[in-house]
């Protein structure tokens, strides 16, 4: 009988293999990533090449590193407020975003 919606045997047995692979690899660790738990503001340090830091009560990171290192993901923030000469209002500029540290060791 001949192969049904354009699927060859070969390869529903391939993709049959590589799904039992995955699933093995990943039950004894060696397919997933590194993971950490972190505070804003505070070193982390990671020793694998790919690492998902997740920060408590924020951001998740996925770093890829060729050594090990410190990071540290800060919150920054600016803001400035200007009177300009001869107006009566008051002009405000304000910014929120991520710093990124990352020193070798």
């Amino acid at each position: 009988q001949p192969p049904t919606n354009n699927q060859h045997p070969t390869m529903a047995r391939a993709a049959v293999v590589a799904i039992v692979f995955a699933a093995v690899m990943a039950s004894v660790g060696i397919a997933s990533a590194a993971t950490a738990s972190g505070t804003l503001g505070a070193a982390v340090t990671v020793t694998s090449a790919s690492t998902t830091i997740t920060y408590t009560g924020g951001p998740t990171l996925v770093i890829k590193l060729s050594a090990g290192a410190d990071v540290t993901l800060s919150v920054e923030t600016s803001a400035t407020a200007t009177m300009p000469s001869g107006f009566e209002s008051i002009g405000f500029t304000a910014g929120a975003g991520f710093k990124l540290d990352v020193s070798g060791s």
